[in-house]
């Protein structure tokens, strides 16, 4: 069963847990630098998730030259490898939005120290929420490939022997 709640963290959820890392870390001194080490850790792993999308993007194209045309389930697998492309491109959009800067078109210029806070945790809130979607469609691409190539396997195997 799958949970949909790691899909929509919530910026209270957020600061609680920033507010107990804290105070379980004795080398942070606010939330803020809380925050900005997990903006850092969640950049990072948006760009390798990125990396792979874009190297499982190539593949899948790369692929789409592979399927022999005159083969009897050539629409299948063309449909099929179609299907996994835009799940990895819907993937790598959503996982985009987790790349975007905080800057002073989001910050008003009347904002505070509190505001920033705040701004920042629902920020932080949405890029996670982004990043465990995006995380959660490339594995279950990644899980559903595996079937889909034994079919062109099965289907490669049926030509071949005809």
């Amino acid at each position: 069963m799958i949970s949909w709640a790691k899909f929509n963290i919530t910026p209270e959820q957020e600061r609680r847990y920033h507010v107990v890392r804290v105070k379980a870390s004795p080398g942070m001194n606010a939330i803020s630098e809380s925050v900005v080490y997990d903006m850092s850790v969640l950049d990072s792993k948006s760009a390798a998730l990125l990396t792979f999308i874009s190297v499982a993007i190539a593949g899948l194209i790369f692929s789409l030259g592979l399927v022999d045309g005159q083969a009897p389930d050539a629409r299948l697998i063309r449909g099929g490898i179609f299907v996994f492309l835009a799940l990895f491109v819907y993937a790598a959009w959503i996982d985009l939005r987790c790349l975007h800067i905080i800057g002073p078109k989001i910050l008003s210029a009347e904002s505070d120290g509190d505001d920033y806070e705040s701004i920042s945790i629902a920020e932080l809130s949405r890029r996670r929420n982004k990043y465990s979607l995006a995380l959660f469609l490339c594995e279950t691409g990644f899980m559903l490939l595996g079937p889909f190539l034994m079919l062109w396997i099965l289907v490669t195997y049926r030509v071949i022997s005809i």
